[in-house]
């Protein structure tokens, strides 16, 4: 007698998801300042994912964050420092606002939700790697001076905290330490420790 399969369906969780490619131009004409038709590629499939979508006559990327590897507040402090820098005009590619004024779409997908960005897609070529002529070296350089000077005066409303614990034994109790603030180049930080009292 030949085995049967199982009428029962099995659930199991999901890690990462790959939307649809071609779900996407959908989406972006409801939500964003861009005429169809469009086309929509996969690029990279890695913790986040990157989509090629293009027009009749331009070429935008969308970036899909991972679920639980940016928290919405640290993708927002990123946004804002891309939107400082090009008002600086530094080289960066800086998010395509949707129709509402938001830079940030959120999509259900089957492991959470996950937050879509726009960005145009930068014009020029990919550098060899390494870099190996003085011409593509200055260029470089040039960029990363201009980026360094325009995010020396950046400030977010987006806070970024890190959370550091303590490890202690459990005989010993764990204090709270006041927030402090840390100021990077790129901005200001706030490092807090967030303790609680063990239990004996």
């Amino acid at each position: 007698m030949e085995p049967e399969a199982s009428t029962e369906i099995e659930t199991i969780p999901v890690i990462h998801s790959i939307l649809a490619a071609d779900a996407l131009p959908g989406l972006v004409a409801r939500v964003y300042p861009l005429d169809p038709p469009m086309s929509c590629s996969l690029l990279r499939h890695s913790w986040n994912d990157t989509y090629q979508l293009a027009t009749s006559n331009t070429r935008y990327v969308v970036r899909v964050y991972g679920v639980a590897q940016h928290t919405l507040p640290e993708i927002l402090y990123e946004l804002d420092l891309l939107q400082h820098l090009a008002q600086y005009n530094a080289p960066v590619a800086a998010p395509i606002l949707r129709l509402d004024g938001q830079a940030v779409t959120r999509l259900h997908a089957p492991e959470g939700t996950r937050y879509l960005v726009l960005f145009p897609c930068a014009p020029g070529d990919v550098p060899a790697i390494p870099i190996g002529n003085q011409e593509q070296s200055c260029h470089f350089g040039r960029a990363l001076a201009a980026i360094h000077d325009a995010a020396d005066s950046f400030r977010s409303s987006s806070l970024v905290f890190l959370t550091i614990w303590r490890h202690c034994s459990i005989a010993q109790s764990r204090r709270c330490v006041p927030i402090s603030r840390i100021t990077w180049p790129t901005g200001t930080i706030f490092m807090r420790w967030r303790m609680r009292s063990a239990q004996v």
